[in-house]
């Protein structure tokens, strides 16, 4: 069984918490499951679709801010928001909730706007105010892992992804990997403790000190400069208890003092966590 890893915010400096990820294997016991929902075609989440901006904080970094259009009609996309030094994770309004309806079938609910996942004619797809007796947002869900398919029950189509990322209702087709998705519930809460040292790093190398409560495999460390440059990126599994990952941060630009962020990335991308750092040269 996959399993993956995404954050939620907390007041600490240092203490993340974590919400473990597990694809779904049956669709019967959902309820109202909080859920991701990515594309297997794109590997993008399922999300409303958003305006993004850059965001500058200075020597703290840059971010992008999303800002999602959640009204009835709009549109729905399979696009991830970008997060860049800022704190973040799977944002709220890229969740979604998949509540059991009649006939062994779910709506698709937003988690942030209450709206559905919605059938318009034969081909679009909008959002639409949440009515569990409205045959267009009923979806009989089928596969399993990265190979799972919604079938809308009104028009029979099965929910897609054009080319430009919109999402859409497709005639089956059985090798179109657009038309398949996985599904991950958040389940079960972790924490860790991330902190770098020494800092200020005098000889060119660091050392990240993370301490988990449970193992997080393909995490990424990246060391990146304040123009965002990455000057070291390595993939390394986490265990549970203590860990000490060495970091090299001697290819930082030769100024006397040179702020450093150290970048905690899990294996679909989303940043869990970040620490700027001094490099002495």
């Amino acid at each position: 069984m996959t399993k993956q890893i995404t954050m939620q915010k907390l007041n600490s400096s240092f203490a993340k918490s974590l919400l473990i990820l597990s694809l779904l294997f049956g669709f019967t016991t959902y309820a109202q499951s909080r859920v991701s929902i990515i594309n297997t075609g794109n590997g993008e989440l399922v999300s409303p679709r958003f305006n993004e901006e850059f965001v500058s904080f200075g020597q703290a970094g840059t971010s992008f801010r999303q800002t999602p259009f959640t009204a009835f009609g709009d549109g729905l996309v399979a696009q991830t928001a970008r997060q860049v030094i800022s704190s973040s994770r799977t944002e709220d309004f890229q969740t979604w909730r998949l509540v059991n309806a009649r006939n062994n079938t779910v709506q698709i609910i937003n988690f942030v706007s209450g709206n559905a996942i919605g059938a318009v004619g034969n081909t679009a797809i909008r959002q639409r105010r949440n009515n569990a007796n409205n045959s267009a947002q009923l979806w009989r869900v089928s596969g399993s892992g990265s190979n799972t398919r919604f079938q809308n029950v009104r028009t029979g189509r099965y929910l897609s992804v054009s080319r430009n990322g919109a999402l859409v209702q497709r005639n089956f087709s059985r090798n179109n990997r657009f038309q398949q998705w996985s599904v991950n519930e958040f389940i079960t809460e972790a924490s860790i403790d991330f902190v770098v040292a020494p800092n200020p790093a005098t000889n060119g190398t660091t050392t990240a000190f993370i301490t988990s409560n449970t193992n997080i495999n393909n995490l990424r460390i990246r060391a990146i400069t304040q123009s965002g440059a990455t000057i070291f990126s390595q993939v390394v599994n986490i265990r549970q208890g203590a860990n000490q990952i060495p970091i090299d941060v001697s290819r930082s630009p030769r100024t006397f003092t040179n702020t450093v962020f150290i970048i905690l990335e899990l294996s679909n991308g989303e940043q869990l966590a970040f620490e700027p750092i001094v490099v002495l040269n």
